[in-house]
């Protein structure tokens, strides 16, 4: 029995390493911009962050998504490690059981995950880029097309 409970933890463990790896979407525009004519860097910076922002909040996204990818993926592996543990318990294998669970959860938490974020990809990214780029724009800066 100890040495099930050794498995499931350190399954459960090795799971939230692993949820470390996920891969998440483009975070930032994928336009170009270049300083307007006299602006120096740290003007441009400022810019740059500012017009990041509305960006974001015209997308309806706060921070930038890896933590909602991260957070689901996590959900994910502990209710496949779970529901692993219960039926490895039922046929007397609780430490595999959890190991086969939680390597399952994890997978099809990711696949799930990826699909969903190149699913919403696409037309929230045009619509960040095209908030960015207009908000460049007004504060004298340059779009590279």
């Amino acid at each position: 029995m100890m040495t099930a409970m050794r498995s499931v933890i350190l399954t459960i463990g090795l799971s939230g390493v692993l949820a470390g790896c996920v891969t998440v979407g483009q975070t930032g525009p994928s336009v170009d911009a270049t300083p307007g004519r006299g602006k120096s860097l740290e003007q441009f910076s400022h810019d740059e962050r500012a017009c990041q922002i509305r960006a974001w909040n015209a997308v309806g996204r706060k921070g930038n998504g890896r933590e909602v990818t991260l957070d689901n993926t996590i959900a994910a592996t502990a209710i496949g490690a779970g529901a692993g543990a219960l039926i490895g318990s039922a046929f007397g294998h609780l430490g595999s059981g959890a190991a086969i669970g939680t390597g399952a959860g994890l997978m099809a938490g990711s696949i799930a995950d990826e699909r969903n974020a190149r699913a919403a990809r696409g037309p929230t990214q045009a619509k960040y880029d095209s908030v960015y780029a207009r908000c460049m724009l007004a504060r004298g800066n340059r779009i590279a097309r």
